[in-house]
């Protein structure tokens, strides 16, 4: 488990590259369910809030009952753009 606190600088830093993420359709939030994984319905606004409002919930503590992100075949993508797979044939 993380151990520290989390400043107001940090809070909000995990929002802005959320914000991001989600406006640039790189990553998803949701759920793991019984069905596997389940996209929050909405867009990136409603997103940043609900996923806002369950960090503070949790007090920014890292909890497996908090939101999960499922990365987007763009965020896949821009992914290897930035840092390409290595060729393991």
């Amino acid at each position: 488990m993380t151990r520290g606190h989390v400043t107001a600088a940090g809070e909000n830093d995990v929002m802005r590259v959320l914000r991001w993420m989600f406006d640039h359709d790189l990553m998803r939030p949701g759920a793991v369910g019984g069905a596997g994984f389940e996209d929050w319905p909405g867009g990136p606004e409603i997103w940043l809030q609900r996923a806002e409002h369950e960090l503070v919930e949790r007090g920014w503590e890292p909890t497996l009952d908090c939101f999960w992100l499922r990365l987007t075949e763009r965020g896949r993508e821009y992914a290897e753009r930035i840092d390409p797979a290595p060729n393991l044939d």
